[in-house]
């Protein structure tokens, strides 16, 4: 066995649920940003704490963007709490 799992059930346990490798709660978020509609959702605590869906129209980063927020305000956190955030979709690209 390498030299690096020398505590080898602290590195195997699996976490508890939502929580990251050190046991600290983790919050992640997803945006699809297709041609019609942009999707995101909150997870925290290995829950699903928030989502939207709204209508792309011609801008797809602005509607990207305003899945995203309104994700997190129906998560009840700020984006700086987030730990991940991933873009999926037509309009990825254009995501921040």
């Amino acid at each position: 066995m390498p030299p690096f799992f020398y505590d080898r059930d602290r590195y195997l346990r699996a976490p508890a649920a939502g929580r990251g490798f050190r046991g600290a709660v983790m919050a992640v978020a997803g945006v699809d940003i297709g041609s019609l509609t942009a999707k995101a959702v909150v997870l925290s605590n290995g829950e699903i704490t928030g989502h939207s869906l709204v209508l792309t129209r011609h801008n797809s980063r602005l509607a990207g963007q305003s899945a995203f927020d309104e994700a997190l305000a129906a998560a009840g956190i700020a984006a700086s709490e987030l730990s991940l955030v991933v873009a999926t979709g037509y309009g990825r690209l254009a995501a921040d």
